[in-house]
């Protein structure tokens, strides 16, 4: 909590208004949890993650737990302040106190600040050119579903694959100069083509990292933005020539990747009259 005056945000709302405030660091007892097995913390996690935070209190959960020949923190944040990089940069930080050793971090007020002199910077205007123009390019987004979800709850399927595909597939990307992540997005943008009657253009929304320098990445918060990239398919390319196409797609737009998505809709709106879904 002392390194990281993002863990010690509240929302509160006076008279109608929502404010974000960071409440002034003191010393508080961590409760200690025992258990007997690691699976019966497993469980306890698990139950803990399904409810949800009373958005009137803290917005960090936070638990020690001890057994006989175990030891950890348990700790969950809310979306608002947190993406995944924080939840691995605060595991980051337990561990360097725990063995005495310097850490370093930055507090998100100065990344707000930071944000309020972008949003008056060149770079912001160049920014919104970009997605401006890519729009152009394909002014009538195409949905793999038009269907309006009413339950938010996340699904996910995992798979594992062979330790012999995954050699294969990284002997392939390595010989041909691609990435993993881009082979997969060809896959799902080729899935995506197929589905759409052969759709060539269309737009993935892609989670980038939003965190370019060392600042960004030892500050605890929100930085994660999810942006629009257009995807150019050829269907009369090779695969290899669509791999090179959607990789050079994903490099263009993370060069733009601070431009927020609520920035790129508002602009769309105010410029095409445009107030349906990217993605």
């Amino acid at each position: 909590y002392r390194l990281n005056p993002v863990l010690r945000t509240r929302i509160l709302s006076n008279n109608g208004v929502v404010e974000q405030i960071i409440e002034d660091y003191r010393p508080q007892d961590i409760e200690v949890l025992e258990f007997e097995t690691k699976n019966d913390v497993h469980n306890y996690a698990n139950k803990n993650a399904q409810i949800p935070f009373d958005m009137d209190g803290s917005l960090c959960f936070l638990k020690i737990f001890v057994s006989k020949d175990f030891c950890g923190v348990a700790y969950k944040l809310h979306h608002i302040i947190s993406d995944g990089w924080t939840l691995s940069l605060i595991a980051s930080h337990f561990d360097s106190l725990i063995h005495k050793k310097d850490v370093t971090a930055y507090s998100y007020t100065d990344h707000i600040s930071a944000e309020d002199k972008y949003i008056q910077s060149s770079r912001y205007e160049k920014d919104k050119a970009f997605f401006l123009k890519q729009f152009e390019k394909c002014p009538e987004p195409t949905l793999l579903s038009d269907k309006n979800v009413a339950d938010l709850s996340g699904r996910r399927r995992s798979y594992t694959l062979p330790k012999e595909q995954v050699d294969a597939i990284k002997e392939f990307t390595e010989s041909n100069n691609y990435s993993v992540s881009s082979l997969f997005l060809s896959a799902l943008s080729i899935y995506f083509n197929k589905a759409k009657d052969n759709a060539e253009k269309f737009y993935i929304g892609i989670p980038y990292l939003n965190r370019v320098g060392n600042v960004e990445k030892n500050t605890a918060g929100l930085f994660i933005n999810t942006t629009p990239t257009l995807i150019e398919l050829d269907n009369n390319a090779s695969l290899s020539e669509n791999i090179k196409s959607v990789e050079d797609s994903v490099f263009s737009t993370m060069r733009h990747q601070k431009f927020d998505f609520e920035d790129i809709i508002h602009e769309l709106n105010s410029t095409y009259k445009f107030n349906g879904k990217l993605h």
